[in-house]
């Protein structure tokens, strides 16, 4: 029995002195927030091929005002119906990343812009941000696996304020 004990604990020791384990966040960050911007100018070019290489087989998108769209099968789906539209646009604007200290999981803010023409054949814009959540594969690179948008400006006597009650203008 204390054979194994010595056994043990010199594992334990080895274990918490070895640094290979250690996740360099800030390298992650930046890795994750270069990749971020590499989907924004893949989604600007409109390339529908590489656009769905940066998503997780099991991704969810919760769009603004729509049912939440699951996989990607559904997503690939929703891309191409709204890309459909005439003069769709689509820019985003990563801002910032963030790593978990394992290095495993992440997210991005982003601030995006979508126009297309409306049904007076005027063109409609609307600004948002969103927030990805990205998954490390075991190949190292990183795919979006949550994605969720909000708009910037809320319409008057829509909302409520911090406290919960609902905002009057």
């Amino acid at each position: 029995m204390f054979k194994y004990l010595v056994f043990v604990s010199v594992m334990c020791l080895l274990y918490s002195c070895n640094n290979s384990n250690k996740v360099d966040t800030e390298a992650e960050q930046k890795i994750l927030l270069e990749t971020d911007n590499e989907w924004s100018k893949v989604v600007a070019s409109g390339d529908m091929k590489q656009i769905f290489e940066y998503w997780t087989d099991d991704a969810v998108i919760y769009p603004v005002g729509l049912p939440v769209v699951e996989g990607k099968a559904a997503i690939r789906k929703f891309v191409k119906n709204n890309r459909s539209g005439k003069n769709f646009s689509l820019m985003v604007y990563p801002l910032k990343a963030t790593v978990s200290k394992a290095g495993d999981i992440g997210y991005t803010i982003e601030n995006y812009q979508v126009s297309i023409d409306g049904p007076d054949g005027k063109p409609v814009a609307r600004k948002g941000r969103s927030l990805c959540v990205w998954r490390k594969g075991k190949d190292g690179s990183w795919k979006c696996n949550l994605e969720i948008h909000s708009p910037l400006g809320m319409p008057p006597n829509i909302g409520t304020t911090a406290e919960g009650k609902e905002k009057k203008d």
